[in-house]
């Protein structure tokens, strides 16, 4: 029963060190939504934008996201179509009624990241490679002994006594055991 356990908990370890190192990897790349009601393009379009509801926004073209804060101070996010729905959204922001500050974000990325994504999956699949073959190479382990005969070689000069040759000779039994 230890055994088992002891296997059962060394399989599982590198499985859940996997599936936590990819939520970290997910939370990297795609941070999650701030609170707050949704809120959409076109509400921000049609309703805040000509209000003058707005104080100031960030236009992230990276991942076309605007962020939008408020005069009465929450914030929010909205996505917006690539490509000229950017320009548009600048257009509409220099027009808006009280002038709201606002900076446009290019496409910077950090050089780490994008190292991190691209060796990230091919260190996950050698680290699993080797886990592998350590496992199959370990003590007991009989993965890779498929093709190996089991057969023992019987010769004519090999004993053939068994025990209950000997059955009733107790310094027979003896040498057998030994």
């Amino acid at each position: 029963m230890k055994r088992l356990h002891k296997r059962g908990l060394a399989a599982a370890v590198p499985i859940l060190v996997l599936v936590l190192l990819a939520l970290l990897a997910q939370k990297l790349i795609s941070p999650g939504q701030s609170g707050g009601p949704p809120h959409s393009y076109q509400t921000l379009i049609a309703r805040d934008l000509p209000n003058g509801q707005v104080r100031s926004a960030v236009v992230r073209t990276k991942d076309n996201t605007v962020g939008v804060t408020l005069t009465n101070g929450s914030t929010y996010e909205v996505g917006f179509i690539p490509g000229q729905a950017a320009s548009d959204l600048v257009k509409d922001l220099n027009a808006a009624p009280n002038h709201p500050q606002f900076n446009v974000e290019g496409t910077k990325s950090s050089g780490w990241l994008s190292l991190l994504t691209y060796v990230f999956p091919f260190l996950i699949f050698l680290g699993f490679f080797f886990f592998i073959m350590r496992q199959a190479q370990g003590g007991g382990s009989k993965v890779m002994s498929f093709g190996k005969s089991r057969a023992k070689r019987m010769t004519a000069d090999s004993p053939k006594m068994t025990f209950r040759d000997v059955a009733g000779v107790d310094e027979a039994v003896e040498e057998l055991h030994e």
